[in-house]
């Protein structure tokens, strides 16, 4: 995926709301909060990823989006490793 496409996956197809599911879920402070105030708050926050994405995607220059673009690969591949290593550690235990 690239910079470009993550960022339109943020904007339009529900990236917004799996990105803020996944980052609040491990805050304890939001673990804490009622639920009503939990609600408004991950609305918030899903709302704020659609903005921020929409205004990068639409003001900052492309030049700068193409600089970024390897640290963000860097940053997707790594993400992916930790993920994909998670579940296999999980599931190759030795002290079963």
């Amino acid at each position: 995926m690239t910079l470009q496409e993550f960022l339109t996956f943020i904007v339009s197809s529900g990236g917004n709301a799996i990105i803020a599911s996944w980052i609040l879920e491990r805050v304890p402070a939001f673990q804490a909060l009622e639920a009503q105030v939990k609600q408004w708050v991950y609305f918030a926050s899903v709302l704020g990823l659609a903005i921020l994405g929409y205004v990068i995607l639409t003001y900052v220059p492309q030049a700068t989006l193409d600089s970024l673009a390897p640290i963000f690969a860097l940053l997707y591949a790594s993400f992916g490793s930790v993920f994909v290593g998670s579940a296999f550690h999980r599931v190759d235990k030795l002290d079963k």
